[in-house]
């Protein structure tokens, strides 16, 4: 019992210790100016098939931002991949590029600088309007957050999570992919859902823009962070910490017993997060003090204190008293009819105002590259939405209607954690 207990306490401090970790947010590559990433999911253990693979190499990240600017002829292509492992051949494969008449266009949005500063200049007129529509219904909103319980987690908080999270991304997604505006974690080669996108690496502020949300789920409950991808911003919560220990304890790993190792320390991670998981659900009903989550859990005393410290220190849980009460959002069933109200209406808003400017936007961003190449425009626009959503929540904090993260006095500056049940 002893030896498991000093492992666990080992374990939490590792886990204090890579708080410093970066968040991982698609492929960054500062020598190509390019960051690719996925809205869905890559399944496939068959590299073949895996586009953060395929476009991994320097050489494929600068093509792809050449023939941004034009399609490009087959000799074209093969020249600037010369020395790459990455070949015609596999974007082909992909879907990354096609082939028209001799020409290859890209087959995927892509957005240029020159994109990304036409995008945000209309995203940021337009985003403005769908905020105004959404503040008209923060008195049924605020009525239907009134429900929640515990009392100890502000109704900024919730609505950060319950309207900009699970209504304008993970809802809205939804609600426009049904109404054909977009598509949404659409089929790909090798049984993988996603959308792929692209982005040169710019100076451009993205402080604020809340579009990112980072989930994960242990044995039926969800652990998220939602927030802006500022450079600045460092996400100390779950699933974030864990991706950066994953990263940093693999690198370090010899090939020879990597994968068997990470096995066994991605089991005992997994069997921690979610005793920290039901140690969350318990303080949801109420504040509670040592001694009562100590029985509730049945957890060895050294142990538990060493999560509660944890939790405390990424503002998870505050003590109050001899209490320890909850900070961030918890979801259980009992808060699944609330949440269900409240992306019901704000679907409805986004809906109109996408019957309204869905063409009107996809007039004035007619020449960007992704357009110019004849992407489908309903992928194109399911990674614009992000923008437009990310603007939208921009203004929905500085209006004070939503949780403004860079006003925390936690110091969860750019997101906030929340954790959702559900089995």
């Amino acid at each position: 019992m002893e030896s498991k207990l000093k492992w666990r306490i080992a374990l939490f401090s590792s886990l204090l210790f890579f708080l410093t970790a970066a968040p991982i947010f698609g492929i960054v590559s500062e020598e190509r100016k390019l960051n690719i990433s996925i809205v869905g999911s890559v399944t496939s253990k068959n590299p073949l098939y895996n586009p953060f693979v395929v476009c991994y190499p320097a050489e494929v990240r600068q093509l792809l931002l050449n023939m941004a600017e034009s399609p490009l002829q087959k000799e074209n292509i093969q020249a600037q991949l010369q020395s790459s492992p990455t070949k015609i051949e596999d974007l082909l494969r992909l879907e990354i590029i096609r082939e028209e008449e001799g020409l290859f266009y890209l087959n995927f949005p892509l957005f240029t600088e020159k994109d990304e500063a036409l995008i945000m200049k209309v995203a940021e007129k337009y985003a403005k309007t769908l905020a105004e529509n959404i503040l008209s219904q923060k008195d049924r909103i605020n009525e239907l957050l009134q429900k929640y319980q515990p009392a100890s987690v502000s109704k900024e908080k919730l609505a950060f999570i319950a309207v900009g999270c699970l209504s304008l991304d993970f809802g809205a997604l939804d609600a426009l992919a049904e109404n054909n505006y977009i598509v949404h974690q659409p089929e790909k080669p090798g049984g993988n859902r996603y959308v792929l996108s692209a982005a040169e690496v710019t100076e451009f502020s993205l402080k604020e823009i809340y579009w990112g949300g980072h989930s994960d789920s242990f044995d039926g409950i969800m652990f998220l962070t939602f927030g802006d991808h500022d450079p600045g911003t460092r996400r100390y919560g779950f699933p974030d910490i864990l991706w950066g220990l994953e990263r940093t304890l693999s690198a370090g790993l010899p090939e020879q017993y990597k994968k068997e190792l990470a096995a066994l320390l991605d089991d005992r991670v997994n069997h921690l997060v979610k005793q920290t998981g039901e140690i969350l659900l318990l303080v949801k009903k109420a504040p509670l003090n040592f001694e009562v989550i100590q029985k509730s859990s049945a957890l060895e005393e050294e142990y538990l204190k060493f999560i509660l410290a944890f939790l405390t220190k990424i503002h998870y849980v505050e003590q109050k008293g001899e209490a320890y009460a909850l900070a961030v959002p918890v979801f259980g069933a009992a808060d699944k009819a609330m949440l269900e109200e409240i992306q019901k209406i704000v679907q409805g808003e986004v809906l109109a105002w996408a019957g309204t400017y869905y063409e009107k936007i996809k007039d004035e961003l007619k020449d960007i590259s992704a357009v110019r190449h004849g992407v489908d425009y309903r992928e194109t626009f399911n990674m614009l939405w992000h923008y437009f959503f990310g603007y939208t929540n921009k203004h929905l904090a500085r209006s004070g209607f939503i949780y403004d993260t860079y006003q925390s006095p936690e110091g969860q500056k750019g997101y906030l954690p929340a954790v959702m049940v559900t089995k």
